[in-house]
């Protein structure tokens, strides 16, 4: 399965994101995987190395670049995780969401643990 940090050009900003493939070449459809508050850390990294078995792509895009290159794990780290939460809003979250890569619509899954529910309806 490969994976890989890949950047995304999105809204006039580079949006780092955790990408991970089905090992064989073709078309698939794909999965965002919406982090939480931590950012893409190795849970939301493993729910996505998990989709490419399933025959899906994965990518977990780092919403909170806006504020700064990606840190992970966030954990002990709460004023800051809050303060990056804080920075993003809704329309850029939709701008990161839609504004990379061409997702087809047929087969859209995007799973969104707490504090961002409400991209699971994007």
């Amino acid at each position: 399965m490969p994976v890989s940090w890949v950047d995304i050009k999105v809204d006039g900003q580079t949006m780092e994101g955790y990408l991970t493939q089905p090992a064989s070449s073709g078309r698939y459809p794909a999965v965002v995987v919406i982090q939480e508050i931590w950012g893409v850390n190795s849970h939301i990294q493993t729910v996505t190395d998990r989709l490419p078995s399933q025959g899906y792509v994965g990518l977990a895009p780092g919403l909170f670049h806006r504020e700064g290159r990606m840190t992970l794990g966030l954990y002990e780290e709460m004023d800051t995780a809050l303060a990056r939460l804080g920075g993003c809003a809704d329309a850029h979250i939709i701008a990161d969401v839609t504004g990379g890569p061409a997702i087809g619509p047929k087969r859209r899954r995007m799973p969104g643990p707490r504090p961002l529910p409400g991209l699971t309806s994007i």
